[in-house]
């Protein structure tokens, strides 16, 4: 595979340099204003300057994650010349966030990029991923929290590098080599990942450990096919190719219906019951880094390490229902787009069968009957929600669900439509998100810009996971699910090209055809606006919530003299 560079275009290293230079501006300004710790930074800063102090025996009995993020701060802030003062442990997550965070973001969007479409770089896939890893450092929940002593920046970093530590090694046919080494690296990073964050174990072995494993039962099949020139296979032909072919039924999720997905599950289960020996080599890594997690939560007695009474793991499926809304307030541009499309789609109007059409309404009635009945019997409001008026999710709380009785009744339609627009938008399909029309036989797979249903499938596994155990909601839980999400979005979605023109983006880079040369670097053009867009409303939510935090401050009767700032 061709080597992939890490550099940016020259005119995004100035983006690059703006990131970092408005980072280094919000860190200045938090420091000027808010000098001592705040908020749940008393905890880590003072448990950092404890292990800065060589005092490894001290521990705080508040604090529930993992001292990964305070020795690494310790190493870090000698090496730097610093002090062990607020400050430098606030430089920490600043510099990740303006340089190590976009780097490795990047390096996964080109690196995904490249794979698909015949190894070939361009420079609009270059553009693209220097553009969107920009747009990443700017994520308002990274953003806001890269000038505070959080675990998340750090938490986050080292998930995405285990993600870029998957991709590298993913060919474009899906093979990867199976070395010790290699299991090693990845045992190291994702036990680095869980030494910041216990939730992390959802991404680093049960995200990577499903993807890991649908790659090495295809490479595993000899008469491999790309996705795109499966044939629609009825339920027992599918399970006989599992079994005896290793045969993934893995269609595209733009042309996957539900009875797809159902197949794709049991296609899955099937070839790695009959090719265990492939299965359990692909997730030998990932089931010692689950072995390793379940052997601390039996020492520990539980999964958070401090402050364990009011940190009780529950079920708690509304967060599944919140994220979606919570996706589409900071990506409203593709979202956007994606209704438009939806909207005047042609095929979405022209459907003359009465199946289809009653198959929809019918999903539809479902799933939002399955968002009321989770409202009604699992709506949890964490005591620390109700106390706490300094975060925003207070006001979003006490503006709807708690105004009145009815209100999250009402909302369970936004939370269906929210949904649906999310995994359409990650699927590259411009109609409904669970379709009912047959795969396109005769596209190509270069020319498919979306997941595959087995990604689909696995991202929801991951992020109800990571999500639902947490009775407290809280939009930074989200921040790993929504990069994520971000990262594999189709470059077709934040660029909304016409679907006649958007064939010249996917094509060859090598061809010699100049129109379709031109035609690329014309509709590239055309479609920067969103990305643009994106850029634009990071900034402004940036501005906005760091305006809040560092001029409206206010006071507690009971806190006299003690300035409260509103963050997320």
């Amino acid at each position: 595979m061709k080597a992939i560079s890490l550099a940016p275009p020259t005119n995004w290293v100035i983006g690059f340099a703006v990131l970092a230079l408005c980072a280094s501006i919000w860190l200045q300004k938090v420091s000027q204003q808010v000098p001592e710790p705040y908020l749940d930074e008393q905890f880590h800063v003072r448990q950092a300057q404890a292990y800065c102090a060589g005092r490894w025996d001290v521990w705080d009995p508040k604090i529930t994650t993992p001292p990964g993020l305070y020795v690494f701060s310790a190493f870090f802030v000698p090496f730097v010349g610093g002090d062990c003062s607020i400050f430098y442990l606030r430089l920490l997550n600043s510099i990740i966030t303006s340089f190590d965070i976009p780097l490795v973001a990047s390096y996964i969007l080109r690196q995904r990029l490249i794979s698909k479409y015949n190894n070939q770089s361009s420079k609009w896939s270059i553009e693209y991923a220097s553009h969107s890893a920009i747009n990443i450092g700017f994520f308002p929940l990274l953003f806001f929290f890269s000038a505070l002593y959080y675990t998340d920046i750090m938490s986050t970093f080292c998930v995405l590098v285990s993600h870029a530590l998957l991709l590298s090694k993913r060919k474009s046919d899906g093979r990867k080599p199976q070395s010790m080494a290699r299991d090693i690296v990845v045992v190291l990073c994702g036990l680095v990942a869980l030494s910041l964050r216990q939730t992390n174990i959802f991404w680093v072995a049960v995200f990577h450990g499903g993807l890991e494993l649908v790659g090495a039962l295809e490479s595993n099949n000899p008469h491999k096919r790309s996705p795109a020139q499966e044939q629609v296979q009825d339920f027992q032909s599918v399970l006989r190719d599992s079994w005896y072919l290793c045969k993934i039924y893995d269609s595209p999720a733009e042309d996957a219906g539900l009875g797809d997905y159902i197949k794709m599950v049991f296609s899955i289960i099937v070839a790695s019951l009959a090719y265990w020996k492939v299965a359990l080599r692909a997730l030998a890594p990932y089931l010692f880094l689950i072995g390793s997690f379940l052997g601390f939560v039996i020492w520990n007695g539980g999964v958070v390490l401090g402050d364990k009474s009011n940190h009780v793991a529950t079920i708690h499926l509304t967060q599944m229902l919140y994220i979606g809304p919570c996706i589409v307030f900071f990506f409203p541009g593709p979202v956007l787009a994606y209704a438009a499309d939806t909207v005047l789609s042609r095929n979405r109007w022209s459907e003359k069968r009465i199946w289809p059409i009653v198959y929809k309404i019918l999903l539809a009635l479902i799933s939002l009957s399955a968002s009321i009945i989770i409202v009604h019997y699992n709506t949890i409001i964490h005591p620390f929600t109700l106390a706490d008026n300094r975060h925003y999710v207070f006001y979003a709380f006490r503006w709807t669900i708690l105004r009145h009785p009815l209100i999250k009744y009402v909302l369970a339609p936004i939370y269906v439509l929210s949904g649906w627009s999310v995994l359409g938008l990650l699927s590259g399909r411009q109609s409904d998100v669970l379709q009912t029309r047959k795969p396109n036989h005769k596209r190509d797979q270069e020319e498919s810009d979306g997941n595959n249903s087995s990604f689909v499938m696995i991202l929801l596994l991951s992020t109800a996971l990571s999500v639902i155990t947490a009775p407290l909601v809280e939009p930074r839980y989200f921040i790993v699910p929504i990069i994520i999400w971000r990262l594999h979005l189709p470059s077709s979605k934040m660029t909304h090209l016409p679907t006649m023109s958007r064939k010249y983006i996917f094509s060859n880079t090598n061809t010699k055809n100049k129109s379709a040369q031109n035609g690329q670097l014309r509709v590239a053009q055309h479609g920067k606006w969103l990305l643009w867009l994106e850029s634009f409303w990071f900034l402004s939510i940036n501005l906005v919530t760091g305006y809040i935090f560092l001029n409206k401050g206010f006071e507690w009767p009971q806190e006299p003299g003690k300035v409260q700032r509103f963050m997320w």
